[in-house]
């Protein structure tokens, strides 16, 4: 906004010419806007779904339960306790260690250029054979 200012002999002047100040209210006004509707929609755009997860600590196996160690090498031969098999051959050498009272948990270790199929078809003579208590290993990932 421009104002006229009285000079040293109290006559006013005047500038005739335009003015070059930018008017920043308008501005002002539309970030608000912007604000207030980022404000709004900030909380519809998650899309996260609400899950109760268990809470699991992590502690080592008792000594007495020997857990069954499968291997599947590189070459899709698959070692159970360090006896080897084919992945069609897996099925009945599985149901008789699942046949026990209470199944011990099975350790698989998998190398990771073996394709996921061959590991998917392992996982599913486990499950067909009763072993559940699945668990993977891995090598620590350096930090």
């Amino acid at each position: 906004m421009a104002f006229s200012t009285p000079t040293s002999s109290g006559k006013r002047r005047y500038r005739s010419g335009a003015i070059a100040d930018i008017n920043m209210l308008p501005m002002i006004d539309v970030m608000l806007v912007l604000l207030i509707m980022f404000m709004v929609a900030a909380p519809l755009l998650t899309h996260a779904v609400k899950v109760n997860l268990p809470s699991a600590s992590s502690s080592t196996m008792p000594a007495d339960v020997k857990p069954i160690s499968i291997v599947v090498q590189a070459d899709k031969v698959v070692l159970i306790n360090t006896q080897a098999h084919t992945v069609e051959t897996l099925q009945p050498v599985l149901a008789q260690l699942a046949a026990v009272e209470k199944p011990p948990a099975v350790q698989l270790y998998a190398d990771k250029t073996v394709p996921y199929g061959v590991v998917a078809q392992v996982m599913g003579a486990l499950s067909q054979a009763g072993l559940n208590q699945l668990r993977f290993a891995s090598t620590p990932s350096p930090q």
